[in-house]
């Protein structure tokens, strides 16, 4: 909330040099939208799937990423985490779990 004086009829002042100085703001300011961000695939991920319930948990570590899929038809809550990140294995998990495509564009957002 600005405080306003009667007799200013308005926001007494607005300091523009300290809205765009802040780091983040320059870089954005700075940035092309014209231009595609470079994104490069990792050469080698490392996928490792927690899955639990209210009796058991176990932490595995994966070799292929299709050995995620079976994870989506059990009864426990799992959580695959993937480091590393490449588009063609992004693409072929969110769409076997059905992520909708603006969060994949998300997850591949250089920025």
């Amino acid at each position: 909330m600005v405080k306003q004086n009667k007799n200013e009829g308005g926001i007494r002042h607005l300091l523009l040099l300290t809205l765009f100085g802040t780091k983040r703001t320059r870089q954005v300011l700075n940035q092309n939208p014209n231009t595609t961000p470079i994104h490069e695939d990792s050469k080698e991920i490392k996928i490792s799937v927690h899955d639990y319930n209210d009796k058991e948990y176990f932490v595995k570590e994966l070799n292929t990423l299709e050995e995620c899929f079976p994870f989506f038809h059990t009864n426990t809550i799992t959580w695959i985490n993937i480091d590393g990140i490449r588009k063609k294995d992004v693409e072929a998990i969110c769409n076997y779990f059905g992520i909708h495509p603006l969060i994949q564009e998300d997850i591949l957002s250089v920025n």
